[in-house]
């Protein structure tokens, strides 16, 4: 568990308040940004594959309307090891996800305020899941971790 960063408001979001089932690997993200200036991430959702091998769809935190919307699907072998972003004292204003095979995704909103990143080592670490803060927008975004990647039967 990384995180979270961005605003203190809004309302607790975990994927440990749903069916109980650790993730065992991500599978997409969704986010609904605003990328000119002012801009920020104003709703984000995402899937993961729980330990009994189920889709378990997760959000959405903030609106489910406002801005762009774009989604992130992870192919086979394919994880999200690096993460970069920034975000002030009401939310999260934008983000960047980096895969275990190069290819980069964002960047979403508008890069303003402070700066966080969660890289992980390449070849072992990837990003399981998301905790964090939703209101009229996604107000803080963490991170759940594995420090090895675990594989799929």
């Amino acid at each position: 568990m990384i995180g979270p960063w961005g605003g203190r408001g809004g309302t607790p979001r975990d994927i440990r308040k749903g069916n109980g089932n650790r993730p065992r690997q991500l599978e997409s993200i969704t986010i609904r940004s605003t990328n000119s200036y002012g801009g920020r991430i104003n709703g984000f959702s995402f899937v993961y594959i729980d330990q009994k091998g189920q889709s378990i769809p997760v959000g959405v935190w903030g609106s489910p309307t406002k801005g762009y919307e774009d989604t992130i699907t992870l192919g086979y072998g394919e994880h999200i090891n690096l993460i970069t972003g920034t975000a002030d004292p009401t939310g999260v204003t934008s983000l960047t996800f980096v895969t275990n095979t190069g290819v980069e995704y964002g960047p979403y909103g508008y890069p303003s305020g402070t700066p966080f990143s969660v890289p992980l080592q390449q070849g072992n670490g990837e990003v399981l899941g998301f905790f964090g803060r939703g209101g009229d927008c996604l107000v803080a975004l963490g991170v759940y971790v594995t420090a090895q990647r675990l594989r799929l039967n």
